[in-house]
């Protein structure tokens, strides 16, 4: 009996283990607060610039019982890329946040993940999105 009760105790363990944190995703849409409210970030739509253009990121929120504003900021872009802004703060009556990708003039062929992460009170929600470069 004791054996069956060593073993049930030690996969429990394990499978708390795996479910808990072993890794972490780099990805958490969505984020609750100490009071209920809830800040997610909606899909970002991947992106592809040109060497010498510019591209427009559409950033979405949906907020849950909150109207105090959310700042948003990008990270993680391609070298050579430039934001118009790395961050803004979508107010209480919005919904979204555009951004403007320059790609530079030389700048070189990639694929590559950036992020954006949105922050309000106590909340903080990431996603990533794909940002390719095409070369002139």
């Amino acid at each position: 009996m004791k054996k069956w009760f060593t073993l049930i105790v030690a996969v429990g363990l394990l499978g708390f283990t795996a479910c808990s944190g072993g890794t972490s995703s780099k990805t958490t849409t969505q984020s609750k607060g100490k009071g209920g409210e809830t800040l997610e970030l909606m899909p970002v739509s991947d992106v592809t610039v040109d060497a010498g253009k510019t591209a427009k990121v559409t950033v979405k929120i949906d907020r849950k019982d909150f109207t105090e504003p959310v700042k948003v900021e990008l990270s993680d872009l391609p070298k050579d890329v430039k934001a118009d802004k790395m961050e803004e703060t979508i107010g209480k009556d919005d919904k979204e946040a555009t951004f403007t990708l320059t790609a530079g003039d030389k700048a070189e062929a990639v694929k590559t993940t950036a992020k954006v992460t949105a922050t309000a009170k106590d909340m903080k929600a990431t996603k990533e999105f794909k940002v390719e470069v095409k070369k002139k």
